[in-house]
């Protein structure tokens, strides 16, 4: 059998969301050997001894566990900012670096879940070092970056042999050396900055976010977004052919709640609660007082505004509105 290369990275909070993902993945991936990297922040015996339970479950996965500080001192070094106060997103970056033996490595976020199979992703050769699924539009504290597309990085193709020819931690060093952007979204804005050209397109199929899966429930509002006011995504076509076989959802929030806490419109909390529990059967959803997440309405009310406004206006909405959110979990 063909033998496949996974990341992911998780703190301690994240733990179950991850548990989640992985277990939808490696259902996914029965007839296969996959090797699964987890590099973590704070887990504890009893989550360790749960995800050594999966080797025993699925006879052809091996899963390989790493403390955050296999790259603690890069991060260190580079001095990149944490994101919500954890250093674990940003370990991505290094992936070259500490899978020396690794050609093509598929990193997936603990938010998200593995609807197909991803073996495809694997049997395609690949130009650029890292391969990933657009965002909507360029944020608006990246605009003077001259970037075409930008990309989020909540899955990520590294082709690690590529990675490492064009001395990846120069680059890193040079770009942030002459950097005068914010870094709002550490790792995410640096993989932007340091490839910029050279990243590849995955589909959307294989990241999909809740926005775009509910604009395609409104067909003309989605055919004036995609086909006539809109510079960086991809076009209509080619998010109908996504949604024809979807590969990994991402389970954002923002407007739409997250599908594990008590929202009524997030397009994914069905899905999530049929993989949760699988092996969580006291799932219950967490609480959440956001009223826009209760409102039915508010799916088409965003896609509206997403789809009719200029995108500047949208992204600086949207940031404030992240911002409020997130000041406010903080607080509680």
């Amino acid at each position: 059998m063909d033998s496949y290369n996974f990341l992911y990275t998780c703190d301690k909070n994240y733990f179950p969301h991850m548990y989640t993902s992985l277990y939808s993945l490696l259902l996914h991936h029965q007839d296969c050997f996959t090797t699964i990297n987890i590099i973590e922040d704070g887990f504890s015996e009893s989550e360790y001894s749960k995800i050594n339970g999966l080797n025993k479950l699925f006879k052809s996965t091996k899963i390989n566990i790493y403390p955050i500080s296999i790259v603690s001192n890069l991060i260190n070094y580079y001095e990149i900012p944490k994101w919500r106060g954890t250093d674990i997103a940003n370990a991505r970056l290094f992936a070259g670096e500490i899978f020396s033996g690794i050609d093509k490595l598929l990193y997936i976020d603990s938010d998200t879940l593995i609807l197909n199979s991803l073996k495809d992703l694997f049997n395609k050769n690949y130009d650029y070092p890292v391969n990933a699924v657009r965002e909507l539009e360029i944020p608006l504290h990246f605009k003077s970056a001259n970037v075409r597309n930008y990309y989020n990085s909540g899955v990520l193709m590294f082709n690690l042999e590529s990675l490492r020819k064009m001395d990846y931690l120069s680059v890193i060093s040079d770009t942030l050396k002459d950097n005068q952007i914010p870094l709002l979204f550490p790792d995410q804005d640096i993989l932007n900055l340091t490839l910029r050209d050279k990243i590849g397109d995955l589909t959307p199929d294989y990241n999909l976010v809740p926005l775009i899966c509910q604009m395609m429930n409104y067909p003309y509002l989605a055919k004036y977004k995609f086909k006539y006011n809109n510079e960086n995504y991809y076009s209509y076509d080619e998010i109908c052919n996504s949604l024809n076989k979807i590969h990994i959802v991402h389970l954002l929030g923002g407007l739409f709640g997250r599908p594990w806490d008590n929202n009524k419109i997030n397009p994914y909390n069905k899905l999530y609660e049929e993989y949760r529990t699988i092996w969580d059967k006291d799932f219950t959803r967490e609480e959440n007082d956001l009223f826009l997440t209760k409102m039915l309405t508010t799916p088409l009310l965003n896609v509206l505004f997403v789809s009719l406004m200029p995108a500047d206006f949208v992204l600086s909405t949207k940031n404030e509105l992240i911002n409020c959110f997130y000041k406010k979990g903080k607080a509680q």
